[in-house]
């Protein structure tokens, strides 16, 4: 499966398109081009990684990398960094069979939640722009 979107960032049209690879999800591809040709080409599990090594690092029932930051929104015009918070979680080291993780400040509304594959001990919750995780 592909598709392909055109944005403008700064009055220059960029295009992404993204290639899914159902059977190792990993491989998917992203690839954006701008005016000067390709400015980024990247499997999924490469994209992983760059955001892993960046992470924090969570010891919860094996280990994470955890990024935190403000969600960038993109219509039809533009992409711009929103002020709503979104965590990233993913486990490390990274493998094909890694699974990850997002939480955004909207969506949760401050409840705690679970994800099943981490444990049903360990809830995530994001309050007043800050990440809190507990353990039961």
């Amino acid at each position: 499966m592909h598709g392909s979107k055109s944005i403008s960032i700064d009055g220059e049209t960029y295009t992404a398109r993204a290639y899914a690879n159902i059977s190792d999800p990993n491989k998917s591809e992203i690839e954006i081009k701008g005016p000067n040709g390709v400015v980024l080409n990247k499997k999924l599990g490469e994209m992983l990684d760059i955001f892993s090594n960046f992470g924090y690092k969570a010891i919860l029932n094996k280990e994470y990398r955890i990024v935190y930051g403000r969600k960038v929104i993109c219509d039809s015009n533009a992409c711009n960094f929103s002020n709503d918070k979104m965590v990233f979680i993913v486990e490390y080291p990274l493998s094909k069979d890694s699974n990850y993780y997002t939480l955004d400040e909207k969506s949760s509304s401050g409840k705690d939640l679970y994800f099943e594959s981490i444990g049903k001990n360990f809830f995530f919750k994001i309050t007043d722009g800050h990440l809190i995780i507990t353990k039961n």
